[in-house]
């Protein structure tokens, strides 16, 4: 009776057995391809922890300064000429500095981080606030006037150097077992080329990065979408546009040890984890059931399914697996690396028993929970402390973005090797430290000075500034008649007396 059901239900689906398609195989076990992978934290570095601003000026060098500075100076000649203050490093890393101390502690308008009653001294005693918006308005990386005609088609040219220099630090960082692709979201609601609406993100305004990252969200590689031209057209075609990215990401992935990759449904299909196995990348996320070229019709209807059970599909060459599972709702996932056996248990609430219950959960839907939150976990980091300052121009919120990154990336390669020297987590910096000490680094240290520099300064002492009129108390505390005595003190220049109708003057 049983071999007749298994022969009636394998002709309705022979259609599927052919190459690089996924048969159904009615059979009362599958087989785990790879055992459970087990994340590597390798760190290449020697020695006790660095420090942090060590960690961060790996991915922003003196290079990348250096060519800001000269392109926000030849920017700001074209707008302002000879009225304008030139920069130079150390006000940019100040600047920069500044905008970290920002994303730390928020008010409602930038302005006030100069008022009377919000004064943040880091702030106020390095940079004056009309310097801190006229560096804004200047600030360049590129000089548009000189653009190649490729270098115009480019989309990103205006903050190319800003990835080229941040691409090039991922890029020599080791790569773990388990890495995961996914997309995270610039934000920016102001006119710009590439402004995307992803309604699921929590910023669902702004650019859209493809990231590729490790487990614990370090980013190893990232590519912004740009539009059609993102990838290459023999890609597309092969591969559609989520597959090509994860092809792009991957180039710089070794093939000499196996690698285990964790997607979302927009990025999984059968010809991209076919050519992954090639690379010895082996693919494993959640997909579209109409990907699965059929296959995903021949599951049971998620009515017929209890909370735990699964079914699976295992491809005629072994080298691929469907699996259906069912919690609340069910999921599909492939993978070229994992079945749905062995089965183990999770803890689930159950409104009916009011009381969390044993699940059973297969090998595959374990892995993928426990591989795949790489890019969540990066995003979630760098929300805690967003630059978050308004602003019309894209490329300095591209700017503070990779700011951002860069530090979050900084903090994780410090973890990292605080593990590795089993340092104590009391004696670890938090998050929040770390990025304070990078930024007083960036405001308060001092370099040597430079021609521009000194000349700079010495503008500044020459220039005649207007006479700083400490504000008037409100008018509550003006009247109400309390602590208000008569102080004698000696004036080198006196005011006019404030008082309304006196015309004496202040002594």
């Amino acid at each position: 009776m049983v071999s007749s059901l298994k022969d009636k239900i394998f002709q309705i689906y022979s259609h599927f057995h052919q190459t690089n398609t996924i048969p159904c195989t009615i059979s009362s076990f599958t087989y785990l391809l790879q055992d459970l992978p087990t994340e590597q934290e390798d760190v290449d570095f020697v020695g006790e922890p660095l420090t942090p601003s060590q960690y961060f000026y790996k991915y922003f060098p003196d290079d990348f300064w250096n060519l800001c500075m000269e392109q926000t100076n030849i920017y700001a000649y074209q707008k302002k000429g000879e009225r304008y203050t030139k920069t130079d490093v150390k006000e940019l890393k100040t600047f920069s500095g500044i905008h970290i101390i920002m994303g730390i502690m928020h008010v409602p308008q930038v302005r006030m981080y100069w008022s009377k009653c919000c004064d943040v001294p880091i702030i106020t005693q390095h940079v004056t606030r009309n310097r801190f918006f006229e560096l804004r308005n200047t600030l360049h990386f590129v000089d548009k006037t000189i653009l190649t005609e490729n270098q115009k088609r480019d989309k990103l040219s205006l903050v190319r150097p800003i990835l080229d220099t941040f691409k090039n630090c991922c890029i020599n960082l080791p790569r773990t077992e388990c890495l995961s692709v996914d997309e995270q979201m610039i934000p920016f609601s102001g006119r710009c080329p590439m402004r995307q609406y992803v309604p699921s993100k929590p910023n669902p305004v702004g650019l859209k990065n493809f990231v590729l990252a490790a487990r614990d969200g370090l980013v190893l590689d990232f590519i912004i979408y740009t539009g059609k031209n993102t990838v290459a057209d023999n890609d597309m075609k092969s591969f559609g546009l989520g597959g090509s990215i994860v092809k792009h990401l991957v180039s710089s992935i070794s093939v000499s040890k196996p690698t285990y990759l964790f997607t979302d449904r927009y990025f999984t299909g059968l010809a991209i984890l076919d050519y992954l196995r090639t690379k010895n990348i082996y693919m494993t996320g959640t997909i579209m059931s109409n990907r699965t070229e059929g296959a995903a019709e021949s599951f049971p209807k998620d009515r017929d399914m209890e909370r735990g059970s699964s079914a699976f599909r295992t491809r005629k060459d072994g080298k691929a697996c469907l699996t259906k599972w069912k919690d609340r709702k069910s999921v599909v996932l492939l993978s070229s690396a994992f079945g749905a056996k062995p089965e183990y248990k999770c803890k689930r609430w159950s409104k009916e028993d009011k009381k969390k219950i044993d699940v059973n959960q297969p090998a595959v839907i374990k892995a993928y929970n426990s591989n795949m939150g790489g890019v969540d976990l990066m995003d979630r980091l760098i929300s805690y402390y967003r630059i978050s300052i308004r602003t019309k121009k894209w490329p300095l919120r591209v700017f503070a973005h990779f700011l951002d990154m860069a530090t979050c990336n900084a903090w994780i390669l410090y973890i990292r090797h605080c593990k590795k020297n089993e340092i104590l987590k009391k004696d670890r910096l938090q998050l929040i430290d770390f990025k304070l000490s990078i930024a007083e680094i960036l405001i308060k240290k001092e370099v040597s000075r430079t021609r521009d520099e000194a000349e700079r300064v010495q503008d500044e002492k020459e220039r005649v500034r207007p006479k700083k009129v400490v504000p008037l108390p409100v008018n509550d505390a003006r009247f109400d008649r309390i602590g208000h005595f008569p102080e004698h003190v000696k004036l080198p220049n006196q005011m006019k007396c404030r008082n309304p109708g006196c015309k004496g003057k202040s002594r």
